[in-house]
């Protein structure tokens, strides 16, 4: 029988916990060929993960990509990141997030880095800047960097409002396109993100979704700014002044009021096969109720390009699955739950093809 061995509180007090440095962010590529995932290499894990790939064919691990300059850190993402971090409860450093472009005929990774995306041509291939986020001349980099369906770009948030880049590298990085306006610099409002409510009691950490034909994003504006600020403290902070001591955040208590809440939906420019960089018009969809009170639970384009929202109310008694004609804004209405106790927001909403 092996003797048993004490456990330190050192090991009780380290994250990650002994036992728990498991792989994450597990996905296929789209040929199925590859399984990635986010992990920290060797014995003694601790949260700086890198990607690694698993053949399925050969059940081979390999590594994909170790992060450039310790990659995201703490002490480099933006406090908006920061903030998203948090109510994911998210507390890996180095990679922390990865995506595939869509198409199974590419190979194409994205990662998110200090603000900045980084584009791989291929698995194990070298890390190419794709975005700078110094290049738009706003505050904060890119968050939340997402592919078109078609592979073709890629949609971000920075500083409050979208924007849109081609998917493929360049000197210097590409130039950005911004497609919202009218957060930027208005206290308490953005475009694009969704807001702490939602993220932290609803699970919807997205404030924005491409159309499955690539030429329109669907978005959520956020207005706090009827939102009284509540200042957190930073007791034992190493700086006992100065904005490092203290946040003010315009905090939803229950029972006061909650952010208002718009989802509209651009047309992009290269819809048009246009260069324009003027800001398309969105179109904002009725939701025809008499209470503003209400969540934008999901939001899920559905096969003929229409758009289906889940509302859900403020007592998470009714929900509403509406169907929005992206063009007018108007609102069917497909199906209705209640129950006097309780509704639990869920992702089990799953488009299927009809028979042809």
């Amino acid at each position: 029988m092996a003797a048993r061995e004490l456990i330190a509180l050192e090991d009780v007090a380290k994250m990650p916990a002994p036992g728990l440095s498991t792989p994450v962010n597990v996905s296929f590529s789209p040929d199925g060929r590859i399984v990635a995932f986010l992990h920290a290499p060797g014995a003694q894990s601790g949260l700086s993960r890198q990607l690694y790939a698993l053949d399925v064919a050969s059940r081979r691990v390999s590594l994909l990509a170790a992060p450039p300059n310790q990659g995201n850190t703490e002490g480099n993402l933006s406090l908006e990141e920061k903030l998203r971090r948090e109510r994911q409860r998210q507390m890996g450093v180095g990679i922390t997030s990865y995506a595939w472009n869509p198409s199974s005929l590419s190979q194409r990774i994205l990662y998110p880095l200090q603000g900045d995306i980084y584009l791989q041509e291929q698995p194990g291939a070298e890390l190419k800047l794709l975005f700078d986020k110094t290049s738009t001349g706003v505050a904060g980099g890119a968050i939340d960097p997402q592919f078109s369906p078609d592979g073709r770009w890629v949609a971000f948030v920075q500083d409050k409002e979208l924007y849109v880049i081609p998917s493929h590298v360049t000197e210097g990085g590409q130039q950005a396109v911004q497609v919202t306006q009218g957060a930027r610099g208005v206290e308490g409002k953005s475009n694009g993100l969704a807001c702490f409510l939602t993220q932290e009691e609803l699970s919807r950490f997205r404030g924005f979704w491409w159309s499955p034909d690539s030429t329109r994003i669907a978005f959520e504006e956020i207005d706090e700014s009827h939102i009284p600020k509540f200042r957190i403290m930073h007791s034992g902070s190493a700086e006992p002044t100065g904005d490092a001591a203290q946040e003010d955040h315009r905090y939803p208590f229950a029972g006061a009021a909650n952010p208002l809440r718009r989802l509209g939906v651009i047309k992009l420019p290269h819809a048009e096969n246009s260069d324009s960089r003027e800001i398309p018009t969105p179109v904002w969809m009725d939701f025809a109720n008499p209470d503003p009170d209400f969540y934008v639970s999901r939001v899920n384009w559905l096969p003929d390009h229409s758009l289906g929202v889940q509302r859900l109310n403020r007592l998470q008694t009714d929900v509403t699955f509406l169907r929005f004609d992206v063009q007018t804004g108007r609102a069917t209405t497909l199906l209705q739950e209640s129950n006097p106790v309780w509704l639990n927001a869920n992702y089990l909403f799953r488009n299927i093809e009809a028979e042809s």
